[in-house]
């Protein structure tokens, strides 16, 4: 799949951005790691005015001034009685930048603190930095892929649009055509595409297949010809014993049934999500999904939405990861999707 230039442009800005944070993150620590530095000088002074004010060199019957100075004179008395600050504390002052008259005594206590409530605060606000990021690039891609899955309103009912979609399976000249002329050609190609994937490790003559929308079920006697026997397809109108009854939306089987699904009827579904849902509520863990898509065109009069890429079809798919995605000739269609659904084996 290539990217747009749209999407390669917004993760650049996106990764600008994270740069940005990240270094202001390292400014920040920085700056903490001095103010620490300058926490433990202020310590270390502290330290010496205790030490100088416990053993007093002066008489300690002042005004002012306790018996045992635990109380720090203020103004221009305790300016008087305390002794000067010594040329190592002076020189201590100096390498951290600081005021020394101005500084308040910590202890070291409170300095490892603030180190310790720095750290997860930093980390917390990062992922909260790229949190958003990661909301705001997913909220943008899916409003891109809304915009390229266009649903056509016009039915007053879902009666309504199942009694069109039969109106095409049930037309006799179509029908006619699909059972003779058409027939073969469309086999040997199915069976062409099966072939492949059964090359490439993606199905097995033992995988239980389904076939969903196939009308009168050319893929199912394709897999049927390669060798996949437990094969069966369903369609609105039956076409025994090839394709059995049964709405797409709803699909008539037990969860995880099926170890291989293929479809070619997308732009049919009124409701995809309903139609990507039952897929992988069918699909056994690990199971294959193949869906032959038409993109950037319009499909016929009978189709219930448009697709103009292969974002929103895979955006639906909330338990599957992509195993391809490639262009191929089948009747009107161009693209191939391939997916695996999660969990089981590696393979189908």
């Amino acid at each position: 799949m290539d990217c747009n230039g749209d999407e390669a442009a917004r993760g650049k800005e996106i990764a600008e951005k994270t740069q940005s944070r990240v270094h202001l993150l390292l400014s920040s620590l920085q700056a903490a790691h001095r103010v620490i530095r300058e926490e433990q000088a202020a310590v270390h002074l502290s330290r010496s005015y205790a030490k100088l004010i416990l053993q007093p060199s002066f008489p300690i019957r002042r005004r002012g001034f306790t018996p045992f100075g635990r109380r720090i004179l203020s103004g221009e008395e305790g300016k008087r009685f305390l002794p000067p600050i010594n040329r190592r504390n002076q020189m201590v002052f100096a390498t951290a930048g600081m005021n020394s008259e101005k500084f308040p005594f910590l202890t070291r206590a409170r300095i490892v603190k603030a180190f310790i409530l720095c750290i997860p605060l930093s980390a917390l606000l990062l992922a909260l930095s790229l949190t958003a990021d990661y909301r705001g690039r997913s909220s943008l891609a899916a409003e891109k892929a809304s915009s390229d899955l266009h649903i056509r309103r016009s039915y007053k009912s879902y009666d309504e649009y199942v009694n069109r979609q039969m109106r095409k399976t049930l037309d006799p000249k179509l029908r006619q055509i699909w059972t003779t002329q058409d027939w073969m050609r469309k086999v040997e190609v199915f069976s062409q595409f099966f072939s492949r994937l059964r090359d490439e490790g993606l199905l097995r003559n033992e995988s239980r297949c389904l076939c969903v929308g196939a009308r009168v079920g050319q893929e199912v006697q394709a897999l049927r010809d390669i060798g996949v026997n437990d094969s069966v397809g369903i369609d609105l109108v039956p076409f025994p014993p090839l394709v059995q009854k049964g709405d797409f939306h709803a699909q008539p089987f037990a969860n995880d049934t099926f170890d291989f699904e293929f479809s070619n009827v997308f732009d049919h579904a009124l409701y995809p999500d309903r139609f990507v849902g039952e897929i992988e509520r069918t699909l056994k863990p690990g199971g294959i999904c193949v869906l032959h898509l038409i993109i950037r065109t319009r499909g016929d009069k009978y189709s219930a939405n448009d697709l103009f890429s292969v974002r929103p079809l895979i955006h639906l798919f909330k338990r599957s990861k992509v195993v391809h995605v490639r262009q191929v000739d089948g009747f009107g269609l161009d693209t191939e999707v391939v997916l695996r659904k999660k969990g089981g084996r590696s393979s189908s």
